[in-house]
């Protein structure tokens, strides 16, 4: 069973996206990166993206730079999930009739 993350262990401003919808032949990278609609006025404001699926913690991203993307906004980052191995395989905690495929996490 996977703990629940806590929300203030996350480094900075922080989104979650959930990838179980995206193509399973991309990377965990190319799946994260793009193409997400992210509130413009929020978008500068977040260093971080968490990719999950199902809930579960796979990756952490730190945002290098956003890309508007066909109305959508893409970013450029690395992975740094060597520096957050206690968030890995942590469960987002999620609320009942969420549909979004991004969640701000500690806005």
């Amino acid at each position: 069973m996977n703990e629940d993350l806590n929300i203030q262990d996350l480094p900075g401003l922080t989104i979650s996206v959930n990838i179980n919808q995206t193509n399973q032949s991309k990377s965990d990278y190319d799946a994260t990166k793009e193409s997400w609609v992210i509130d413009s006025k929020k978008v500068k404001d977040i260093h971080y993206v968490v990719s999950e699926i199902n809930g579960i913690i796979q990756n952490i991203y730190n945002v290098n730079k956003w890309i508007p993307f066909n109305g959508r906004w893409s970013f450029e980052g690395t992975s740094v999930s060597n520096s957050y191995p206690k968030l890995i395989r942590k469960r987002i905690p999620k609320s009942s009739g969420e549909r979004n495929p991004v969640k701000y996490l500690n806005f």
